[in-house]
């Protein structure tokens, strides 16, 4: 007679963190930057793809962050790439860059450069 049986389901998927991270990691950094203005649970699932890989041959404005961000974020970065210039390596050189995993240089045959990147 009219019984209902009520399935309590999550119908909102998207409030769920493991889903919103698994959604980050396919979307590029710009979009990651709009999903993290969200709230602050979105902003903490959103800012680790956006920190995980620097790549400075696609995007040089790393190196001009104020240290204040880096600061807040630099244990979100493992991988960087690419790292052309000098001010590249004092950039990386923060106290907050704790979780560093992999690092590729562009080395050049100029004697200059390798003697510089020894001193580092």
């Amino acid at each position: 007679m009219g019984y209902k049986k009520k399935h309590k389901y999550f119908s909102k998927p998207l409030e769920l963190p493991e889903v919103r991270i698994r959604i980050a990691s396919f979307l590029s950094n710009k979009d990651c930057i709009s999903c993290s203005c969200v709230s602050r649970a979105w902003t903490m699932d959103f800012i680790g793809p956006i920190w995980n890989t620097i790549d400075f041959g696609i995007d040089d404005s790393f190196s001009k962050i104020p240290p204040e961000v880096i600061l807040k974020y630099g244990h979100h970065v493992h991988r960087v790439f690419n790292i052309l210039k000098e001010e590249h390596i004092t950039s990386l050189q923060h106290p907050a860059i704790t979780s560093l995993k992999r690092v590729e240089f562009f080395v050049t045959k100029n004697q200059n450069s390798l003697a510089h990147f020894l001193d580092v």
